[in-house]
């Protein structure tokens, strides 16, 4: 069990065991500056986003009956649309 003049019973030499670090060491910081990467650019992105709450008005009358509803819901969705994708061409222009 002491010291047996140099020879050991390793299966790997020196520089096999430091490459082998150097390879798992440049794995780990790889994925780090990934996740540090994704991160930093969600976070920027975030930034720069805008959220928008659209909300329809509720009628309570005849019209809640009849099949007009959709269509006037239609006609809703259509105006917001259109004002969603100008609130768009201001911000990217």
């Amino acid at each position: 069990m002491g010291y047996n003049g140099g020879s050991s019973n390793h299966p790997l030499s020196m520089s096999q065991e430091t490459a082998i670090f150097i390879a798992v060491a440049s794995i780990v910081f790889t994925a780090y500056a990934a996740f540090w990467w994704k991160t930093k650019v969600s976070f920027r992105r975030s930034l720069e986003t805008a959220f928008l709450r659209v909300t329809l008005p509720r009628k309570d009358s005849d019209l809640d009956d009849r099949k007009e509803t959709v269509r006037d819901f239609k006609e809703w969705t259509g105006i917001m649309e259109q004002f969603l994708a100008s609130l768009k061409g201001l911000s990217e222009g």
